[in-house]
């Protein structure tokens, strides 16, 4: 039962503990979604909740992770209903430049990592208003690959990070081995 309630009898599968309760808070969120004023408010609300909490360690916390990501939700809705203002052509320089100061941020100082999820959401408009342009196979073909394959990719990324993890672990350990002479 604790696998099927954490998601951690596959990694993964994490995320599924975690919507069903945003499933469960489909009501409230439906009632948000009916006032646009509130939906400003919330996402407001929802930068200082993502800034201030965090991913939970090995993501083994269903609630944690509810009380962390539901912001990012909060803040889809948002985007959605200010779509129209958002999606301007003229903001697309606004968001790129937003997501290179949040990420060279994220990059250079040991602030919270839950700052990338912002930064995340900035590059998202920003490519959400570039990339419908763009008329370049060369861009277009692998972005469409990955697209069609995102969610198989998800699912075994996560053994690729992991064999990556053990190979630096044994690297390290021969760098620190050999280091102490006795």
């Amino acid at each position: 039962m604790f696998f099927y309630a954490t998601g951690a009898n596959l990694g993964p599968l994490w995320f599924i503990p975690m919507l069903s309760l945003i499933f469960l808070s489909s009501i409230p969120l439906k009632m948000l979604g009916k006032n646009r004023k509130n939906i400003l408010y919330a996402a407001v609300f929802s930068v200082v909740v993502i800034l201030f909490t965090s991913r939970p360690v090995g993501d083994s916390n269903a609630f944690l992770a509810y009380i962390h990501f539901l912001p990012v939700y909060v803040l889809g809705m948002f985007i959605c209903e200010y779509r129209d203002t958002l999606i301007e052509n003229k903001n697309k320089w606004y968001f790129l430049f937003a997501f290179l100061v949040l990420f060279g941020i994220c990059v250079v100082s040991d602030v919270t990592p839950s700052l990338s999820v912002l930064s995340k959401i900035f590059l998202f408009l920003y490519l959400f208003i570039t990339l419908p342009s763009t008329n370049m196979p060369y861009v277009t073909t692998p972005l469409s690959w990955l697209a069609t394959s995102s969610f198989a990719i998800y699912f075994l990324h996560g053994y690729f990070v992991g064999f990556l993890r053990k190979k630096i672990e044994l690297i390290n350990s021969y760098s620190l081995g050999s280091s102490v002479i006795i």
